[in-house]
C-alpha cells in the first residue's frame, strides 16, 4: 500500500480541487442569497419603536412641527433608505434617490442674511408630502372586493427596503457615529428623546440646561445644543440646531453642517462680540 501523500503529490490535487469547488458552490450561494435579501413589510402606523426592531438603531435627523403635528426623517442602522414619521408612527419609506432633493430644500432656507428657516419649513414639508404620496401597492392574498380595495389603499402599506442580509452588507445611518465612543449612552439618550417628544418637545429640551450659542431676531431664535460635553472641540459633534418662534419649538436639526454653519455665519455678521 503506497503511504498518504500530502502537499502538492499528484494525490493531493484531487481533492485540493473538489475542495475548490465546494469553495466556489459555497461563494456563488452566498452572493445569490445576499443578492437577493426579502424585504419587510411594514403598514403605515407602525411606531417607531416597533421599526426599530427590524431596521436597527434609529437616528433622528431632523424633526418639524407643522398643523399642530411633529414630522421627523429618520435613520436607522440596518436601513438603506431614512424613514418619515408623524407624531411617531410610519408615514413614508424615503425613495433612494429622493435625498438629494431634501439637501437641496434645506439649502433653498437657508437665505443670505436671515437666520436659518426663518421663512418657515415649507419646501421641506412639501417635499415631504411627495414622500408620503408614493405609495407602495398592497400586497394581499386572496380575493378582494371593492370595499375592501378601498380600505386597503387607505391603509397604505408601505415596502420598506429593510432585511437583514441587505443590512448586514455595512449600510449605516448617521447613529452609527452617534453611538460610538465613551459618550455614547448620552448620545442615544438625547437623540431618543427627540423621538419619543410631542409636538411640544419639552422632553427633548429637557435634556439641556442651557443652549451652547443663540441668535435672534424678534420673537424668533436659533439655539445650538451640545448632547455631550466639549463636542465642539472633542470632534463627538452630537450636536442640535433648535429654531424657536414664540417661545415654541418649530425644527430641529441634528447634525446638520450647512445649517450650523449658517447659524455660525449670521451670529459672526450680526451679534457682538
Amino acid at each position: 500500500m503506497k503511504p498518504l501523500q500530502h502537499g502538492n503529490g499528484p494525490s493531493a490535487q484531487p481533492y485540493r480541487g473538489w475542495l475548490m469547488n465546494l469553495g466556489l458552490l459555497v461563494g456563488v450561494g452566498l452572493l445569490n442569497h445576499c443578492a437577493s435579501p426579502q424585504p419587510v413589510t411594514l403598514p403605515a402606523g407602525t411606531h417607531w419603536r416597533d421599526v426599530a426592531k427590524v431596521a436597527g438603531q434609529p437616528t433622528a435627523t431632523f424633526s418639524y412641527r407643522i398643523n399642530g403635528r411633529k414630522v421627523d426623517l429618520v435613520t436607522f442602522d440596518k436601513a438603506s433608505s431614512p424613514v418619515v414619521f408623524e407624531d411617531s408612527r410610519l408615514v413614508a419609506v424615503v425613495a433612494p434617490t429622493a435625498m438629494a432633493e431634501w439637501d437641496r430644500r434645506v439649502t433653498q432656507c437657508l437665505q443670505p442674511g436671515r437666520m436659518p428657516f426663518e421663512a418657515g419649513v415649507g419646501p421641506l414639508h412639501s417635499w415631504v408630502t411627495g414622500q408620503r404620496q408614493r405609495r407602495q401597492p398592497l400586497a394581499a392574498a386572496g380575493h378582494l372586493d371593492a370595499g375592501d380595495v378601498a380600505e386597503a389603499a387607505a391603509a397604505a402599506v408601505i415596502l420598506a427596503p429593510i432585511s437583514p442580509i441587505l443590512l448586514s452588507a455595512g449600510v449605516v445611518g448617521a447613529s452609527e457615529h452617534a453611538m460610538t465612543g465613551k459618550n455614547r449612552r448620552r448620545a442615544q439618550t438625547v437623540n431618543e428623546a427627540l423621538l419619543n417628544a410631542g409636538v411640544s418637545y419639552r422632553g427633548f429640551l429637557n435634556q439641556f440646561t442651557k443652549p451652547d450659542l443663540e441668535i435672534s431676531k424678534g420673537s424668533y431664535r436659533v439655539s445650538e445644543y451640545y448632547a455631550t460635553p466639549g463636542a465642539l472641540f472633542t470632534g463627538l459633534d452630537f450636536y442640535y440646531d433648535v429654531g424657536i418662534q414664540n417661545g415654541n419649538v418649530q425644527w430641529v436639526a441634528y447634525e446638520a453642517a450647512p445649517v450650523r454653519h449658517h447659524t455660525y455665519l449670521y451670529w459672526k455678521a450680526h451679534c457682538p462680540p
